[in-house]
């Protein structure tokens, strides 16, 4: 697996070949007491497909960033229409 590389910017985003990523803090963050409750963790990542990307490529970007964090021993689930698709269902049979 690849990480991706991007063009970070100011205001918490970053742009790749696929997609567009804003980074925030999570507002609803609750100290995380429950592994599996993905809605209070501290961070939340947002991302948009860029002009010209395919829908393939978009989900296979989003895919290879979860695997890269997840490497990274950080905690990612994926909330969308395609979690199906992507690697470990989108993440949260890792984490319950």
């Amino acid at each position: 697996m690849q990480t991706f590389h991007g063009c970070a910017s100011t205001g918490g985003t970053a742009t790749t070949d696929a997609f567009k990523v804003y980074v925030a803090h999570n507002d609803y963050e609750a100290g995380c007491v429950d592994r599996s409750d993905f809605v209070s963790w501290s961070s939340v990542l947002e991302f948009e497909p860029v002009p010209g990307s395919t829908a393939e490529a978009f989900v296979c970007a989003i895919g290879e960033c979860l695997e890269a964090l997840w490497k990274a021993r950080l905690r990612a689930v994926a909330a969308c229409d395609f979690e199906e698709r992507l690697p470990h269902s989108g993440g949260m049979r890792l984490f319950q």
